[in-house]
């Protein structure tokens, strides 16, 4: 089984002139400790050169000799015996005051991380940031329509006032009477289930009315003239007595009636009446 490498070693990553730094060749070849950081694996330990040169040496830590991250930088002279060795105090000040003190080597040796990290944000983003920015786009989206909903039922609601109010003055028996039932719709408290409850106006004395009731709701609004024939006709009927002015109060002008009326518990609102 193959031996798995790991640990800290280094690269040159940068060579540059001395005159850069404006670095004297004395001041180079001036004393300074052999640079010790090299390992089996560095093939640059020795080289030919014929002016002295500054090196920049990052230090890293690898797997395999990947390099993972970079861990620190070395700033070196290969003096013309060919070896490394550490800039000395001189060298080095100048160096930084030309470059500044740089920590860790280029992007690349930091490529393993910035790769783990950009998946972990990618992971993150399919994971919390993208699904709660559909649900916020889509309680928009709801929110949008929920809106177009309300203003539609505005204009409805002011329409079958007029309408309503106006039939309800020439009330006779025969008119049918749709009573829409003001239950919660969803989550949405000002929205109407659209579930009816249709009666037949039997009798009308002075302002009392005799109403015959179909005996349940029906999911069916705005049903015609006709069809509510046929259904009084095979429905058994259930009689209830009412006024004209108990049914003018569940014609609502808005949605803010609509609202009154269910916060005092009204069942249903007055959605249709039709004459024959």
């Amino acid at each position: 089984m193959a031996r798995i490498r790991f640990g800290v070693r280094n690269m040159r990553s940068k060579v540059y002139p001395i005159g850069y730094f404006t670095i004297r060749n004395e001041e180079v070849e001036s004393y300074s400790l052999e640079y010790d950081k090299l390992d089996l694996w560095n093939w640059n330990k020795s080289l030919n050169v014929t002016v002295p040169q500054i090196e920049k040496r990052v230090n890293y830590f690898h797997i395999m000799f990947i390099p993972i991250f970079s861990t620190s930088v070395d700033w070196t002279t290969r003096k013309t015996d060919g070896k490394i060795y550490f800039s000395n105090k001189k060298c080095k000040d100048k160096i930084i005051t030309k470059i500044g003190k740089k920590r860790f080597g280029h992007w690349y040796f930091n490529l393993i991380p910035f790769t783990a990290l950009l998946a972990f944000i990618f992971f993150l983003s399919e994971s919390l940031l993208v699904p709660t920015i559909k649900k916020s786009y889509n309680r928009y989206e709801k929110k949008a329509e929920f809106e177009e909903y309300l203003e539609n039922l505005e204009v409805s609601i002011g329409e079958k006032y007029n309408r309503n109010t106006e039939t309800l003055k020439t009330l006779n028996p025969g008119h049918f009477i749709e009573f829409q039932y003001l239950g919660i719709y969803g989550n949405n408290k000002e929205a109407l289930l659209p579930y009816s409850l249709y009666a037949r106006v039997n009798s009308i004395n002075k302002d009392r009315i005799t109403l015959d009731f179909l005996p349940d709701q029906i999911d069916q609004m705005n049903l015609p003239y006709n069809s509510l024939l046929r259904l009084f006709k095979k429905e058994n009927i259930e009689q209830k007595h009412s006024s004209i002015d108990s049914i003018s109060m569940l014609i609502p002008k808005n949605i803010e009636e609509v609202q009154k009326l269910r916060k005092n518990h009204t069942k249903n609102i007055v959605n249709n009446i039709q004459a024959n």
